[in-house]
């Protein structure tokens, strides 16, 4: 069940209560950013698509030489007057290994993210918790801190 609630962490999706989110806000996160998971100790790859206020994520885990298939989808806003900005997510869906996971369904996560050019730093807390992340070095326990590429 850890490994369950600490996989999700990596579908962070979200939705942000900030008055003054707009679609401008998220244009800098929108298209496909490709990276992975740095505080797990498995091979991983993920995938996040970002379009509008909407985000896909698809990836895996190399476990043991099988791959764990893992997909979520969400609805996020922003609030970009903070530093680092912060993003709470609202999962839609989650399944791992083609099985659905629906103990977070509906759950906020509350999230940070920084873009340096084609660089997208992002970290969020398990859906649920009141927690948010503070920073991106992976050393805040069940914290995900994915860093992707744009693609």
């Amino acid at each position: 069940m850890k490994l369950i609630k600490y996989i999700f962490l990596i579908f962070l999706i979200f939705s942000c209560n900030d008055s003054n989110s707009d679609n401008s806000e998220t244009s800098e996160l929108d298209g496909v950013w490709v990276g992975t998971l740095i505080n797990i100790p498995y091979p991983n790859e993920f995938t996040f698509i970002f379009n509008d206020n909407y985000l896909e994520i698809n990836g895996f885990y190399d476990i043991d030489g099988n791959d764990l298939p893992i997909t979520a989808t969400g609805n996020f806003t922003l609030n970009n007057d903070l530093d680092p900005n912060q993003m709470d997510l609202t999962l839609i869906s989650y399944t791992m290994n083609g099985d659905p996971i629906t103990e977070y369904l509906g759950l906020v996560s509350l999230c940070i993210y920084q873009i340096d050019g084609d660089i997208l730093r992002f970290s969020g807390a398990e859906p649920g918790t009141t927690r948010r992340p503070s920073d991106f070095s992976g050393d805040e326990g069940e914290m995900q801190v994915y860093i992707l590429t744009r693609d």
